[in-house]
């Protein structure tokens, strides 16, 4: 056990000292109360396994057992069974490790995602489960209160010490040495429950602070479609048109010819009413250039000219991060270079981001484009890129996006023959430009909005590990002199401990001698 003195570690309080003491022994742990001891996460626990998969994976089994793997956990304690796997009956049946338990505690051991943590409350989806290999299950004994593990776990404490445990490349993780390298604060077990309570107490509260803040950011993307919606309507510059004299109207018409772009009546029937002045047309009629992206192999190495990708369309902006590049020497330069307002188009993608599209500016640093990317140059004596984009990105060009979709091996696509015949309304470019300032406008306070309700997102997630801070250093619940010490309780936990190891070896060996004596 050590109390608030790291190097301290007295054999008599915690038994065997571990072998690699000397390379934790500097470890700095933070102040406990002087009722609290300090423990190994392997001390108690009952079960700290993986589980396991048929050889072959479990790709094409429909039916089973749900097999839970490190996708099925959540960042935030929970679980989505969006595209759930498993194993047969008779695996299920065979398997030692890896049966799910409630109250169990799941931690991603591996990958990307290593240190997730969920716990099985008694709400879980599945009366029989397991995990697999790439998650640990944590069951400690009945004389530790789960959800203080878990709590513990997940964390800002428990997640370094997931850090510290992590070995190998992106694709590493942590493996059963990790539940004797982390170090568990032990308060005796009425105030374990005290501490819950409390943090769930305040949790409760701060999710439904949470869960407004997340209403607000939705009610914010509605906004914006109804913006966009309204702008192609001709309802966002009603007020406009109706201000506009006869005589700047008879100017703008004779400046410009709209019929050359117009699409013959015929093709209208399933297009909705315009407002006097605008006309249909079609993408392909107010282009000069629809082209796909190059299909050479870029580098990773930041040097040259990067390549923008289809994952370097967020939101209908351009983020220039995870960029590969193209040497300044490339030969085809000059035919991928991109030049002011043209409009980028993903073309393949899921069925939910194929043709999510944005336009490349002149502040934008130089780039090409690669081929799951369409550039749209359109005819600026036509259409305004940035009303061309909002459009595609609006309900009416997601609507007509859904209807010409091709799905090829999991990955919807629109080519550009497609794109090329989208429906598109045209008003007059004078009131393009109004338009596009109306939805700047708009979508600037959108904008504003939720950057602040990202800002008390945060705050929230910050407050939330500022209450484990307070839990896990004895400060959320009150000390009680009357509860048993948690000295003791680690002795019952370590001698309930030594009862199981007895079971099983006793077990084994009643196996070993049956099977001798067959």
């Amino acid at each position: 056990m050590i109390q608030n003195n790291p190097t301290n570690f007295p054999k008599k309080q915690l038994g065997e000292i571990p072998k690699d003491w000397n390379e934790t022994k500097g470890e700095k742990l933070f102040p406990i109360p002087k009722d609290w001891v300090w423990t190994q996460l392997c001390d108690i626990l009952e079960k700290f396994e993986s589980g396991g998969r048929p050889k072959g994976g479990v790709k094409n089994i429909e039916s089973g057992i749900p097999s839970i793997g490190g996708e099925h956990l959540t960042w935030d304690g929970g679980f989505d069974f969006t595209n759930i796997r498993y194993v047969p009956n008779s695996f299920f049946e065979k398997m030692s490790k890896g049966i799910i338990l409630k109250g169990d505690i799941l931690i991603v051991k591996d990958g990307a995602t290593t240190g997730k943590t969920s716990i099985v409350r008694e709400d879980f989806a599945f009366e029989k489960a397991a995990v697999n290999e790439h998650v640990f299950l944590a069951r400690p004994f009945q004389e530790f209160d789960n959800l203080f593990l878990f709590y513990y776990l997940f964390s800002t404490h428990g997640q370094n010490y997931i850090q510290k445990n992590f070995k190998g490349t992106a694709q590493g993780g942590i493996n059963l040495t990790f539940a004797k390298n982390t170090f568990i604060p032990l308060p005796p077990l009425p105030e374990q429950q005290r501490i819950v309570a409390k943090i769930e107490e305040l949790f409760t509260k701060l999710d439904t602070g949470v869960e407004a803040l997340k209403k607000i950011k939705t009610q914010l993307k509605c906004y914006r479609q109804a913006v966009l919606k309204y702008a192609f309507e001709g309802k966002l510059t009603a007020d406009w048109r109706q201000r506009m004299t006869n005589d700047e109207l008879r100017m703008s018409s004779e400046k410009e010819d709209l019929s050359k772009y117009k699409i013959d009546n015929l093709e209208l029937k399933d297009l909705h009413e315009l407002p006097v002045g605008w006309v249909w047309t079609r993408v392909g009629m107010i282009s000069e250039m629809i082209q796909y992206g190059t299909s050479e192999k870029a580098s990773k190495n930041p040097i040259g000219i990067p390549v923008l990708r289809m994952g370097n369309i967020q939101d209908g902006k351009l983020i220039f991060d995870k960029l590969k590049y193209f040497s300044m020497e490339w030969p085809q330069l000059s035919d991928f270079l991109l030049e002011d307002g043209d409009v980028l188009f993903n073309r393949t993608n899921s069925a939910e981001l194929v043709g999510k599209t944005t336009v490349y500016k002149k502040y934008h640093p130089k780039a090409v484009f690669a081929s799951y990317l369409i550039r749209v140059r359109v005819n600026n004596n036509a259409y305004l890129p940035d009303l061309l984009a909002s459009y595609i990105n609006s309900f009416y060009g997601r609507q007509y996006i859904a209807s010409v979709i091709s799905q090829q091996v999991g990955q919807a696509n629109v080519n550009g023959t497609k794109l090329s015949l989208m429906p598109l309304t045209l008003p007059r470019l004078l009131e393009q430009h109004k338009i596009v300032e109306e939805i700047e406008r708009r979508f600037s306070i959108a904008d504003k909005i939720e950057k602040t309700v990202d800002q008390q997102l945060r705050q929230a997630e910050r407050l939330r590990q500022s209450i484990l801070k307070k839990a896990f250093e004895g400060k959320l619940a009150p000390q009680n002199s009357n509860d048993e010490p948690a000295e003791r309780l680690l002795e019952r936990i370590k001698a309930e401990k030594e009862r199981v190891r007895f079971r099983q070896k006793t077990d084994l060996n009643l196996k070993t001698t049956k099977a001798k004596r067959r």
